[in-house]
């Protein structure tokens, strides 16, 4: 199923003319409408299913996957990388998903404007024994152990995080699927 094959259609205003639009085709004041997926619509999954562990499948994202090559692979079709991100939830599939190494020394680069290896030596920010984030003043006044977390070090650790996502098990497909239809006819009936 492809993700929004059920959602419904709306008339979306693109272009408002005014006085000062001088194509003589078009009346002032009149607007251009086209038909848009209706995203008012929104899905999510249950945090009864996303927690329980016998639904869930925590797999470990590596440098070679992307969301088509996983669904094809887990579920047997690519069209559910939407259930993917539904059940991670992930919103951007761009920067909720972790960098392969390339791409995490770009991103590095193009955010904070400087090369990889002035990345590896330029610190970010301090760190006590708990790992709690402290001021410069403080570093040099506690005792060891105190962490210096550089900005290559900082963005590891956050891409790593994302590693780890979860699958919906395949044994779910069906049912959410059919969940799905059943809610998007609903809300297309009461549009009207």
């Amino acid at each position: 199923m492809k993700y929004f094959e059920n959602y419904p259609f709306i008339s979306y205003p693109v272009k408002t003319f005014t006085i000062y639009d001088v194509d003589k085709d078009y009346i002032p004041y009149s607007t251009i409408y086209e038909k848009v997926i209706d995203l008012h619509l929104r899905i999510n999954l249950s945090n009864i299913i996303k927690n329980n562990v016998f639904a869930v499948y925590e797999y470990t994202w590596s440098d070679s996957d992307n969301l088509t090559k996983i669904a094809l692979d887990y579920y047997g079709n690519y069209d559910y990388t939407w259930l993917i991100l539904l059940s991670g939830d992930l919103f951007d599939w761009i920067h909720d998903l972790p960098f392969s190494d390339v791409e995490l020394i770009d991103y590095i680069t193009d955010k904070y404007s400087i090369t990889f290896e002035q990345s590896l030596i330029t610190t970010h920010h301090y760190e006590d024994s708990d790992n709690d984030i402290i001021d410069l003043d403080t570093y040099t006044l506690i005792p060891e152990p105190k962490y210096i977390k550089t900005i290559y070090d900082y963005e590891l650790e956050a891409n790593e995080k994302k590693r780890k996502i979860k699958l919906i098990s395949k044994a779910y497909l069906k049912q959410i699927v059919t969940n799905i239809e059943l809610i998007t006819r609903e809300y297309k009936k009461s549009l009207g």
